[in-house]
């Protein structure tokens, strides 16, 4: 899965860097939570062979932890990015994709360790 996240990263990027050019920061910053998962997966995998042989932790709970974490804090992000819309259905469209997409892509790294 580390290919994959490592996409998803690049073209999160990418969407945030073509809308700074379009002198749309706001929306640039709004998107970049999502990239939260699979930066932190990235950073589980490395740190799991660390914590597995210093502390004794096990690694795909170790990996797991990180991911939740990155779940959290992009949704958590999320509901802030979404105070700034002015429209409910603006706010709640937003929410539903973000959160949606967060949830569901924590959901399968974590089935994919399993």
């Amino acid at each position: 899965m580390v290919v994959e996240c490592v996409a998803v990263i690049i073209v999160i990027c990418m969407t945030a860097y073509f809308y700074f050019i379009a002198k749309k920061p706001n929306i640039a910053f709004s998107i970049c939570p999502l990239s939260f998962v699979p930066v932190l997966y990235l950073i589980g995998t490395g740190l799991s062979g660390f914590f597995e042989k210093n502390f004794g932790f096990e690694t795909i709970p170790t990996i797991s932890f990180f991911v939740l974490i990155g779940a959290v804090s992009a949704c958590s992000l999320f509901g802030y990015f979404s105070s700034k819309l002015r429209k409910k259905s603006s706010k709640m469209f937003y929410n539903i994709f973000c959160i949606g997409f967060t949830v569901i892509f924590a959901w399968v790294l974590i089935m994919k360790m399993i």
